[in-house]
């Protein structure tokens, strides 16, 4: 639990930090940028929300004694597309917290029409249509069994399971997953595996050496946290 708790607390401080620098300007107009600096950038923009004015204070998506609370009123207004949207702060933390979530996921949905994310949802009358919070709802259905069950022990003095995830670290693993493909998408175009194959043309057109390119695209498709690109520990 300490280590999610410095986890949340780094995140924090590492967003302010990034949002005083960028004075409102995203990273996705931002052309000078890499692929990891904006896979960087752009989860810690909308993370953001956690943290806006009149927010919710953090220890609700990190504390475990608040989460029976906060997990059931996520899967109770999930069940209804007109109880799961973001609304104005109202001093509920519950409340607060979850429209803060789904502001997140509002703000990468913008985004993916903004770079024409080949995942992007064109249609809701379409079949294969996947409501912009699923992920997190499905994530956050199968912590709410994790932490049922934890409880239970709890109570029962069961044989206890590993302590389950914060809120906040599966909501941090999702919104780290949801930028990838964004960043991608702003620095190489919405058909990057393409784009990234004219690049390397051009480069050889030059007589310059290609060397190192594949490896290079091969590495950013394969992690799953853009800290991890220098990681020797993580194979190329």
């Amino acid at each position: 639990m300490l280590g999610q708790v410095a986890l949340a607390t780094a995140v924090a401080e590492a967003t302010g930090e990034y949002v005083r620098s960028r004075n409102g300007i995203s990273i996705i107009k931002d052309e000078n940028a890499s692929v990891i600096e904006t896979w960087k950038g752009i989860r810690l923009e909308v993370i953001s929300e956690l943290w806006r004015p009149g927010a919710a204070p953090l220890e609700i998506i990190v504390d475990h004694t608040k989460h029976p609370k906060l997990l059931n009123a996520i899967i109770e207004r999930s069940t209804s597309p007109f109880h799961l949207r973001a609304k104005e702060n109202r001093g509920d933390e519950v409340d607060d917290t979850i429209s803060a979530i789904l502001r997140i996921y509002d703000n990468l949905e913008k985004m993916d029409y903004e770079v024409c994310s080949p995942y992007l949802q064109v249609s809701k009358e379409s079949l294969g249509y996947v409501s912009r919070y699923a992920g997190f709802v499905e994530e956050m259905r199968k912590l709410h069994l994790k932490w049922q069950g934890f409880s239970y022990a709890l109570s029962t003095k069961a044989d206890l399971p590993a302590l389950p995830d914060t809120v906040f670290v599966l909501l941090w693993r999702n919104v780290t997953y949801r930028s990838k493909i964004i960043a991608l998408c702003a620095r190489l175009g919405p058909s990057y595996l393409a784009n990234f194959a004219g690049l390397k043309k051009v480069v050889l057109e030059s007589n310059e050496s290609v060397a190192g390119l594949d490896n290079l695209i091969v590495r950013i498709l394969s992690i799953d946290d853009p800290d991890h690109f220098n990681s020797p520990s993580i194979p190329a």
